[in-house]
Parts: C-alpha cells; structure tokens; sequence
C-alpha cells in the first residue's frame, strides 16, 4: 500500500505521512479496540503532523485524507464526525477531502442487510461485535449518521464485478457506496462516487498510480475540482 501511494502523493507535490493506529480487537480480546477509539488514533496522529507541519513542509490547509477498506470506513468517520478533530484543535476547514476505496461500512445497519446471504456473511459476527448489535450502536459508528452538519468533500471508490447481482461483492460496496454519497449531497456536502468493474479488492492498490489507472486519474480530476 504504502510502496504504492507515498512516491504517487509526493510526486504530486504532497507531503505523503501513512500513519499507524491500533488494530480493532477480535472477540474476547483484552483491551477492546473499536473502530471510534481507532479514529481517535488517527485524529492525534494528524494533530502531530499539524503541530509539527513547518518541520515536515506540511500546507496545513490542504489536508487530504485517504483510506483503504477498513481504512476507508475510519476516514470517511473522522470526516463527518467533526468532534475527532475538534478535540485535537484542528478546524474543518483545515480538511480538504476525503477519499474512501471500497468499503461497505458508511451506513452499518443497511450493510448489516446488504450481507445478509452474501458471499460475505460470514463476516456478520465481526461487524456487530465492532459496531454492536443494536442500530443505535451501529450508527455511532457510521459516518451517514453525521451530515447534519459539517463533512469533508468525500470521494468514494467501489470496485468489483457484478455490482448489479444482489449478494456479490461488487454489489454490496456499490450499493453502499451509492446511498452514503447521496446523502452527503442531499445533506448540502459535496460527494463522488465511481464503481470500477475492472478492478477488484486487491489490484485497486496494487495498480494505483500507474498510467491510465482509472482509480488515480479519477482522485485527479476530484481533487482538481475542489475549491
């Protein structure tokens, strides 16, 4: 991931810093890691890079945050969920965007439903003991729970075959992908989506960069279209 992405962002004229939070806990672990207590490693994470921006050439108002899978999911929830960077003393103006590749947990209770008889089902377990069991645990960690007031410009990937066959991959992130962008827009924030058929879980990071990879030219023409 980070062979791929660091030399592309630094080529682009960006200060690239892949940082490091705690892994969420399996079930019967000890201490229990949840993916909020993981998002709160990467708002102290972006505070210490602020603090120390003119060490590290670092433009403070042009913060890009960008995530992959899991990584997806807890950026799209420190972008939305103004009170992890509020706590850290960084302002909302201070994130330029936000870019989520393919993930389903923007909503948490309808991915819950996507999966159910899924090629991923099986998966069901781990999600409610991360989120919990109830939908009012699920939404605390759901990034569509916090439109209502500020969220970053958000550009969300999906990828995989079969985004039209109910219970495939492809569909599951699609679908999800789709119902969080369009709120976003609903909610008055600006929002992106594209589902890459060509791509699969693993070759979207693994081509990243490279010429006419549809996924790099894409966050290109995203991020050109920002204020």
């Amino acid at each position: 991931f980070e062979d791929r992405f660091v030399p592309w962002w630094i080529e682009q004229g960006y200060v690239a810093a892949p940082v490091n939070f705690r892994l969420a806990s399996r079930p019967g672990e000890s201490p229990t890691v949840k993916p909020r207590d993981q998002v709160q490693d990467l708002a102290s994470a972006l505070a210490w890079l602020v603090e120390n921006s003119t060490t590290y050439g670092i433009s403070t108002d042009r913060i890009i945050l960008l995530g992959y899978s899991s990584g997806a999911h807890l950026v799209a929830l420190l972008g939305t969920d103004e009170r992890f960077i509020q706590d850290v003393g960084i302002a909302e103006r201070q994130i330029q965007a936000v870019l989520s590749l393919d993930v389903h947990a923007y909503d948490v209770p309808f991915a819950l439903d996507l999966m159910e008889g899924s090629v991923v089902e099986q998966n069901i377990p781990i999600i409610r003991h991360l989120f919990g069991n109830t939908e009012a645990e699920q939404l605390e960690g759901s990034p569509i729970n916090y439109l209502d007031g500020w969220a970053a410009p958000a550009f969300v990937v999906s990828v995989d075959a079969d985004p039209e066959v109910v219970g495939s991959h492809g569909y599951i992130v699609s679908q999800a992908a789709r119902r969080y962008v369009d709120a976003l827009i609903a909610a008055g924030h600006h929002g992106r989506t594209i589902h890459d058929v060509t791509e699969t879980h693993s070759s979207l990071v693994g081509g990243f960069g490279e010429e006419d990879d549809s996924t790099t030219e894409n966050i290109l023409n995203f991020l050109a279209e920002l204020p």
